[in-house]
């Protein structure tokens, strides 16, 4: 099986994580052509140091400091620190498009599709499905506890890339072997 790796951007461009494709993700009509999940770029991002991201500017990358990324944080005005509503909005918003990514990722419209599926009669859609709604449960349950931590901080608004980083990842259900014929 032949891997490709694309990289997820957030709804700025702003570089969140690599994604891993396979076989699965090739076209039906040309073998050779990846199917690249919405939100994801296949140029390679640079290598960045820890004060640094990416964005991603329909063509390459550009390497901005931390604080011109796309948080809260960093398109308030002046030194500012963002309301506190707006940085929950933004994380959940940052949370959410990481969902529907990782789910369209395998063919999906979103998170909101595959879990729709819970009661297919196919095997194969309904324990993606399962697989789908264990996952959203986790990132949500994670995400809410987080955002509790965060606000009694104060500590200001994460990245998305950094706050993708302490989500779980999802595990998708191995594929069955296609069904011998009958002879």
């Amino acid at each position: 099986m032949k891997e490709k790796t694309v990289y997820r951007v957030d709804h700025q461009g702003v570089f969140c994580a690599p994604v891993t494709l396979d076989d699965s993700d090739r076209s039906p009509l040309e073998p050779t052509v990846w199917l690249i999940p919405a939100g994801c770029v296949d140029v390679k991002p640079p290598t960045l140091n820890q004060d640094e991201r990416a964005i991603f500017n329909g063509r390459d990358w550009d390497v901005v400091a931390a604080e011109a990324s796309n948080s809260p944080a960093a398109t308030g005005a002046g030194s500012e620190k963002p309301a506190a509503e707006d940085v929950v909005a933004y994380l959940k918003m940052v949370t959410q498009e990481h969902l529907d990514a990782g789910a369209q990722g395998k063919g999906y419209d979103g998170i909101l599709s595959l879990c729709s599926y819970a009661q297919s009669t196919s095997p194969q859609f309904a324990a993606e499905a399962q697989a789908g709604i264990e996952w959203r449960d986790a990132v949500w349950v994670l995400c809410h506890k987080l955002l509790a931590e965060a606000a009694g901080t104060g500590n200001g608004s994460p990245t998305a890339s950094d706050w993708l980083a302490q989500l779980p990842k999802m595990s998708w259900p191995e594929e069955p072997l296609p069904a011998e014929s009958e002879t």
